[in-house]
């Protein structure tokens, strides 16, 4: 009997033992479980803290994230758990903890404080530290407690990097639904044309209509894409190309309308289909007035396109870059006329060559020239300044428009140069393209553009107290 009860202890043993594991999994899950169904990071460090508390007599904490080979403070820890903090960084004592990536007790130095590191290791690798400051001594931690550290600290870290994706799913899906809602009222203005375009009008809404539920398609999709982290960048560039084709082919599509809305506006106002009375003049001239304004900004979107997708064909030529500038003036000539400003040139006389896009370099100097007739006083001028500078790669063009206008804040210009940025709507229309497109087609050649402010330009150099625009261009001779 003795020896029965001797054999059965060990099996008593091995049973309680497989119960303590099985609880400790059993728990493990059930947080695991708890964290996965956070959606935002602060929601997932908050709700780790509170499991941890459970785990081990937790008394404070310190949260670190490794952003390019350093550590950050998630938030400020001051005390003497900042102190430790900042020590344990300094000697790498963080470091060798992530590196384990299991819980281990801080190294212990003396009457320090009693701490525990919990790495925080996704799939996408180590992206942090808990610094977990406990009550009891790191010794009386029992080695079960630090391995569910462990498993909740990957947990963790795989719910920090699904919330992660999850806000920048929501941000892109954010996006595509402001570039929907800007469809939507291009399809409205579209509507308030003539009658004689009704029908082409309803063939282009329905394309539009269909394109919107594509895209309302392709944002379920993006929303669904944190299950599978290494689909997203994909998915997210299917949108973008389809995005840029879709644009390109309906501006494609009103091109060749609205040329012939403005070809019949401009026979009427010839004459060749009969004589118009003055108020039928005035309506034909308006129709070709809107017809030409919105030809323009479709041909922006084209230019948009085009740049973005990588499929602008430079056709590089020598050419004289001064006669090239005097036939880019032509592009402002009725809007000056119009508001009877007077232009001044300096260093047009210049007969240096480039080798580049001479189409392209119009395009530039011209939208820049409209620009600044757009944003300058009825009465006033514009300045067109060609330089010579000399660099380590050789001599470059440097271009200068200027304007006499209220000029632009110093903190602005850089947002002129982005997408669909107009800092007045009200004073200028257009797509706020005109200046991202000059840029980018100046830095396909290989140089750039940029905006200076009033605020910063030297009081010395005469080129009026508006905002000025600089290019600058490679110069072969």
């Amino acid at each position: 009997m003795i020896d029965d009860a001797r054999g059965a202890s060990p099996d008593r043993g091995a049973y309680e033992r497989l119960v303590e594991a099985y609880d400790e999994m059993s728990l493990i899950f059930g947080l695991a479980e708890r964290l996965s169904m956070r959606r935002a990071e602060p929601d997932v460090l908050r709700l780790l803290l509170e499991i941890v508390a459970q785990v081990v007599p937790l008394r404070d904490s310190a949260v670190l994230w490794k952003r390019d080979g350093a550590f950050e403070l998630a938030m400020p820890v001051a005390g003497p758990l900042g102190r430790a903090v900042e020590v344990a960084v300094s000697d790498g004592a963080i470091d060798w903890a992530l590196a384990q990536e299991r819980a281990v007790p801080g190294p212990a130095r003396g009457r320090q404080l009693c701490l525990i590191h919990l790495p925080l290791v996704g799939l996408g690798g180590s992206i942090g530290v808990v610094v977990l400051r406990v009550d009891s001594k790191v010794s009386e931690i029992r080695a079960h407690q630090l391995r569910t550290l462990s498993l909740l600290g990957r947990h963790a870290a795989g719910a920090i990097e699904s919330a992660r994706l999850y806000q920048s799913i929501e941000e892109q899906n954010a996006a595509l639904k402001e570039l929907s809602a800007d469809l939507e009222v291009s399809r409205l203005k579209l509507e308030r044309w003539s009658s004689e375009l009704e029908t082409q009008v309803a063939e282009r809404t329905a394309e539009l209509q269909s394109a919107h539920e594509l895209l309302r398609t392709q944002h379920e999709d993006l929303r669904k894409a944190h299950q599978a982290q290494d689909q997203v960048n994909l998915r997210l560039q299917e949108v973008d190309r389809l995005k840029s084709e879709f644009l390109q082919t309906i501006s494609h599509e009103l091109k060749t309308p609205l040329n012939a809305i403005i070809g019949y506006a401009e026979v009427l106002l010839d004459g060749i289909a009969g004589s118009l009375n003055e108020t039928q003049r005035h309506h034909s001239e308006n129709i070709r007035v809107s017809g030409r304004h919105l030809l323009g900004l479709i041909v922006e979107l084209l230019d948009l396109t085009s740049v973005e997708a990588g499929r602008v064909d430079l056709r590089r030529q020598e050419f004289r870059l001064g006669t090239a500038l005097r036939e880019a003036l032509a592009f402002v000539g009725p809007c000056m006329e119009g508001k009877r400003l007077s232009l001044e040139t300096h260093g047009m006389e210049r007969t240096g060559i480039i080798r580049a896009d001479e189409a392209k370099i119009r395009q530039i100097v011209g939208n820049l020239l409209q620009n600044a007739a757009t944003f300058t006083p009825e009465g006033g001028t514009l300045a067109l300044r060609l330089e010579v500078e000399s660099g380590e790669a050789g001599d470059v063009a440097h271009l200068i428009v200027s304007d006499d206008g209220p000029g632009i804040p110093a903190e602005a210009t850089e947002v002129i140069f982005e997408r669909f940025s107009r800092l007045e709507p009200s004073v200028a229309g257009g797509t706020g393209l005109g200046l991202y497109i000059s840029r980018r087609l100046a830095e396909l050649h290989g140089g750039e553009v940029w905006a200076v402010s009033p605020a910063d330009r030297p009081v010395a150099r005469p080129l009026g107290p508006g905002t000025s625009f600089h290019v600058r261009l490679p110069w072969l001779t």
